[in-house]
């Protein structure tokens, strides 16, 4: 089991939108300790226009693309004909799944515990 988390550690590790989601969640504690503003309106919006920009920078890391594609199911798709904003819905749910950096790591971890019970079958025992 060492050997999964060691396998998924790296994965993050060498991921960028992991990195930045770190990068994102300092920032934003240190944000959080700001109790002072200035009084000054231009130097206040100066800071609230650089709060915004690195906001907004921030959010287009969860735009990335992962290896993970979705799609729907034929029969949700019959379902959908007639609606479109099911279609609608459905096209930007899928879009967002395959944006997930912790969906795709989720389903590599899986995919390494299911490699490691079969080379290690008879080595592990997994709750039945």
């Amino acid at each position: 089991m060492k050997e999964l988390k060691a396998n998924s550690s790296k994965r993050v590790a060498d991921n960028v939108v992991f990195g930045k989601v770190k990068e994102n969640s300092a920032r934003l504690e240190k944000q959080k300790d700001i109790t002072m503003y200035s009084l000054n309106f231009e130097q206040y919006r100066a800071e609230q226009k650089k709060l915004n920009e690195d906001a907004e920078k921030y959010s287009k890391m969860l735009e990335a693309e992962t290896k993970l594609k979705a799609f729907s199911l034929k029969e949700d798709l019959a379902e959908f004909a007639n609606d479109s904003t099911k279609i609608v819905t459905a096209k930007n749910w899928r879009n967002d799944l395959q944006k997930d950096a912790y969906l795709e790591e989720a389903v590599f971890v899986i995919q390494d515990i299911w490699n490691y019970r079969i080379t290690k079958q008879d080595e592990i025992q997994f709750d039945k």
